[in-house]
């Protein structure tokens, strides 16, 4: 049963928590890994990826950097994301980047085929509007943190039934694994 707790957070308390936590931001975690094999082996070729609460922007640097992408949209709203434009200014020459200083609410989402949310729907109370407005046969790369409680999180996941009770009805899921605490997720906008 998922529990839920908080209202979510404004971008004034991710700034602040990004100085006092740098660097657990700035390390890779395995799911980041476990996310790339996981798009690497669908051998599907994405025109249009939006990362949706991008942070930092480092698993964008490993998905930029591994896979050849024609456009990458990333929104962030806390002040990461000028970290992450210069993070990922060197391959602007090899993909078309775009990053959006903004929250991702009720964005046009029609011209992406790719949506990319590591570790997001867990801080939002509005995951499951959000994938409503994607297009039928989107691809969605997701992780979610299992039995986590934060002050930042507006719902715990206890288990990966709870994933999929939550999302079976919007998600074609075709893969969930768990890498230590994390559920890694690809599934297919219905």
């Amino acid at each position: 049963m998922i529990e839920t707790l908080i209202n979510e957070q404004n971008a004034a308390h991710y700034n602040q928590h990004w100085k006092t936590n740098y660097s657990r931001y700035t390390k890779e975690h395995q799911y980041v890994s476990l996310i790339l094999k996981i798009m690497t082996y669908t051998k599907i070729k994405f025109n249009h990826v939006l990362d949706i609460g991008a942070g930092f922007g480092f698993p964008a640097l490993k998905l930029i950097s591994s896979l050849p992408l024609k456009n990458y949209t990333a929104y962030e709203f806390s002040n990461a994301a000028d970290f992450m434009k210069q993070l990922l200014l060197p391959f602007t020459n090899s993909c078309e980047i775009t990053i959006i200083k903004d929250t991702f609410k009720g964005i046009n989402t029609s011209k992406y085929d790719c949506v990319i949310a590591l570790e997001i729907f867990e801080h939002i109370n509005w995951d499951l509007e959000f994938i409503e407005l994607l297009n039928p046969g989107t691809n969605l790369f997701i992780s979610l943190p299992i039995n986590q409680k934060s002050i930042r999180h507006t719902k715990i996941f206890c288990n990966q039934t709870d994933i999929q009770d939550r999302y079976s009805s919007i998600i074609d899921f075709r893969f969930i694994g768990q890498i230590e605490k994390w559920s890694c997720i690809y599934g297919i906008k219905k």
